[in-house]
């Protein structure tokens, strides 16, 4: 356990290959997408993925909030994060492997082909814990390997969660105090970089995805829904808007003291408000920031310059 700890450590402070994004390197054949396509299940609608830049992005509030939706089943099969993007790096590994193992094969199937595959396997799986008619939704806070969802989950939809890196590493400090100050900042960077990158591939698309804000969400849960229900094509009139503000809080660093994180769902404080908490950051965390990550602080829209 101890072992499996400290790998999950290294790898959230040092591992930058799953930021190292390629956009044209991997295209699945039709043959391949044709088969995961009938993997899938043809009468199933797209299923719903939000993936949060990393933890402490709202992904869990914003999760709360989306699921009143009607037609939505949320995490089938109590799975309340789905870390499979995540490992899709070492699906592409198998694939290697396996054509090595019979070298004959290289020029039969093509790379990236099992991607869309095991995509559709796992998405096929929790559709068995789904209603008739209802499409599930699926959760994760991390963009590692981003650049590989449109391969993996070709039929999918997906909301893209961004918050104020600010806000962020403030949380992860007080969260995590174990996570050092410029190394929260460096995942933060690395992780707005590649959900700007995906963006800007993704740009043209009106349907089916979406570049959201955490704090929109908060602000104006109502318009944030509204705007969900546009993109990934959910009846709007199926959303229980007068439900919205009413939607509870789960593990705010700002509502506990004792060191631990309080999973338990609580009612959403009168004024309660998730931003501005790096606001008593001394002039030198200030500067680490705007070091690492001000460049995409900007691009994301937090701020218009690093005069702050």
């Amino acid at each position: 356990m101890l072992w499996q700890d400290a790998k999950k450590y290294f790898h959230y402070l040092f591992d930058r290959k799953p930021f190292d994004a390629h956009f044209s390197d991997t295209m699945p054949s039709a043959r391949s997408l044709a088969a995961a396509h009938r993997i899938r299940g043809e009468t199933h609608g797209a299923a719903l993925f939000v993936h949060g830049l990393m933890p402490r992005s709202g992904t869990v509030y914003v999760g709360e909030l989306l699921r009143k939706h009607l037609d939505i089943h949320a995490f089938p099969y109590n799975i309340w994060e789905l870390p499979f993007l995540q490992h899709a790096a070492d699906i592409q590994q198998l694939e290697d492997r396996f054509l090595w193992s019979y070298e004959q094969n290289m020029d039969k199937i093509q790379d990236g082909d099992f991607l869309p595959v095991f995509g559709a396997a796992i998405v096929n799986y929790l559709y068995g814990d789904a209603p008739q008619g209802k499409r599930i939704m699926l959760k994760v806070p991390s963009v590692e390997y981003l650049h590989l969802f449109s391969a993996t989950f070709p039929a999918e939809h997906l909301l893209v969660l961004v918050r104020d890196g600010r806000d962020v590493v403030a949380s992860t400090v007080k969260t995590w105090p174990q996570i050092g100050f410029s190394m929260a900042c460096r995942r933060w960077q690395r992780s707005a970089r590649m959900a700007l990158d995906y963006d800007r591939e993704m740009s043209c698309k009106q349907h089916g995805y979406w570049l959201g804000k955490f704090e929109d969400a908060v602000a104006a849960p109502d318009a944030f829904a509204r705007e969900a229900c546009k993109r990934f094509d959910l009846e709007p009139t199926r959303f229980p808007y007068e439900d919205s503000l009413s939607v509870p809080v789960h593990g705010s660093s700002e509502l506990f003291s004792s060191g631990a994180i309080e999973w338990a769902a609580v009612a959403k404080p009168e004024g309660f408000d998730p931003r501005g908490r790096w606001r008593d950051w001394s002039r030198r965390r200030k500067s680490i920031f705007k070091r690492i990550a001000g460049r995409e602080l900007i691009e994301l829209g937090y701020c218009k310059d690093l005069n702050w």
